[in-house]
């Protein structure tokens, strides 16, 4: 089976956790519903659908316009597809200097303009294939909504993969998608569900939405952590570690914690390949299945 991969660059993006994750990912309990409140750009899901791909999928993201973008493939790739050609055949044909004035000029055709919603996610995928670097930004001057710079601009023969819209297609059909506020995705838990949130870290400069993520977010989740829990579901967290014992005064006991030593690239204004030493965590409350997470051809 062919797993899709993300569709486009996103900051925070869970794939370079996965080898570090390895055993202590996966739940104990057996499951047949996945549930991710912040489904960003999907790797996670990507993983239990590489696993077990007969799985009900539930993912939320607060961005709707990403969800957009996914519903869309959902309904029909082979159109969107189409429409990202079209708009890719224009950009390559451009110089340098003339890719930057057409991006600035679709950026604000996507913020101001009247488009229906298929081609606005088309117009918005290809914006976020040539802006820069996996930052999602917002600007008064974008109407409020995608607001990102443009990226290089170096791209030769082609800005995206058709193949992995085909392979995403295939696993959006067992897949719900909505964008709503995390918690509401509790009604979809039940006791064979395995739950895994991945909320923007704490303190994270990062905002993905208007209204952005802050303790009292953090707090709720641990609530509604909790009251999955009960229910009888497998329930894990990742997040930034700042060793203040926040997380464990807001979750019950049945949660352990397990932390990771990280490196992430500074921001913009840093120097070619400097990284930042962080602590992220793993918080759980299931046990430990022993099997290494890349060995799929045994199973």
């Amino acid at each position: 089976m062919m797993i899709p991969k993300p569709l486009f660059r996103w900051a925070g993006a869970k794939t370079k956790m996965r080898s570090k994750y390895g055993d202590d990912f996966w739940p104990t309990d057996s499951f047949n519903r996945f549930v991710e409140p912040f489904f960003g750009t999907g790797a996670v899901s990507f993983w239990i659908y590489e696993r077990f791909p007969e799985t009900e999928f539930f993912v939320n993201d607060k961005n709707d316009a990403i969800i957009d973008i996914y519903k869309t493939i959902k309904s029909d790739a082979d159109v969107f597809i189409e429409r990202v050609e079209a708009w890719q055949d224009q950009y390559l044909s451009k110089s340098k200097p003339d890719r930057k004035e057409f991006y600035y000029a679709e950026r604000q055709r996507h913020a101001y303009d009247e488009i229906e919603t298929q081609e606005r996610s088309a117009l918005l995928f290809c914006l976020l294939k040539t802006s820069f670097n996996g930052f999602w930004q917002t600007n008064q001057n974008t109407n409020n909504k995608f607001g990102t710079p443009c990226g290089l601009l170096n791209e030769k023969d082609k800005i995206f993969d058709r193949e992995l819209i085909k392979r995403f297609e295939r696993f959006s059909q067992n897949a719900q998608f909505f964008s709503t506020d995390f918690a509401d995705m509790k009604k979809h838990v039940d006791d064979q569900s395995f739950l895994f949130l991945d909320p923007p870290y704490r303190d994270s400069h990062t905002k993905y939405t208007e209204d952005g993520f802050s303790d009292d977010d953090q707090t709720r989740m641990c609530v509604m952590m909790n009251g999955c829990h009960d229910i009888g579901a497998s329930v894990s967290m990742a997040n930034k570690y700042h060793f203040d014992n926040f997380f464990e005064s807001n979750l019950s006991e049945a949660f352990e914690t397990i932390t990771f030593d990280v490196k992430y690239t500074a921001g913009r204004g840093a120097v070619d390949g400097e990284k930042v030493a962080v602590t992220e965590c793993l918080i759980r409350n299931y046990g430990v299945e022993k099997i290494n997470i890349f060995d799929f051809s045994t199973k």
